[in-house]
């Protein structure tokens, strides 16, 4: 098996509509549709209104599948015609297009390229298993043909590995290249985060040393 998600192929340039139960993958929609929502871990139970409400009620990030609220959350990208994927919620809209259908993003800000990466990989895995044909050809007809036909085959063979290592290194190179863009805006998003949670945690302190001065 390939691995791609078997509803495809999407139209080029498509996106996927938010929805009340946006990054929550389809086998776990059940868990957020009554009118109680109970925490993955089971901890507490909340009215559904909690639920992506951009804001963090479950100590395990399960009410906000869709936000970035919870730092421990995770936010499922069904990736239509490609395959489904988790990112952490940190990455949900931030700018920056990290599910190939751009559901991680405001609608309408990312193009969906699900279908050409779904593509690519379905002809990588033909390319494969051709090879892997080829190979096995190659050695049925090293025990019926001499040497110089053992020979040729041995070159086509190699020939074909060299184009797959190609392709892999091109592909490497691609996502190393997004990676540097991508490096300094995760960075900067992360040092924000970090002093906002610095900030919030002396704005805890000095409030309970205010509820300490009041009792005492």
């Amino acid at each position: 098996s390939s691995g791609i998600n078997a509803e495809w192929p999407l139209r080029p340039g498509t996106t996927v509509a938010m929805t009340a139960l946006r990054g929550v993958k389809r086998q776990d929609e059940h868990r957020y549709t009554g009118k109680q929502f109970t925490c993955f871990d089971g901890s507490q139970s909340f009215p559904n209104s909690v639920v992506n409400d951009d804001y963090c009620d479950c100590a395990d990030g399960s009410d906000e599948p869709g936000t970035s609220a919870c730092a421990n959350g995770s936010f499922f990208c069904v990736n239509k015609g490609f395959k489904g994927s988790y990112i952490a919620s940190s990455r949900v809209d931030d700018g920056i297009c990290d599910c190939c259908d751009g559901s991680d993003e405001e609608n309408g800000k990312c193009s969906n390229n699900c279908a050409e990466l779904g593509a690519h990989l379905l002809a990588e895995s033909r390319r494969k298993r051709k090879e892997q044909a080829m190979g096995y050809q190659v050695r049925m007809g090293w025990s019926a043909d001499g040497k110089a036909a053992k020979e040729k085959r041995k070159v086509e063979l190699e020939q074909i590995r060299s184009e797959v290592e190609h392709k892999k290194a091109e592909m490497d190179e691609r996502e190393n290249v997004k990676n540097e863009v991508e490096k300094p805006a995760i960075e900067a998003k992360e040092a924000a985060q970090a002093e906002f949670n610095a900030q919030e945690e002396k704005r805890k302190k000095y409030r309970l040393r205010l509820c300490v001065d009041t009792t005492a």
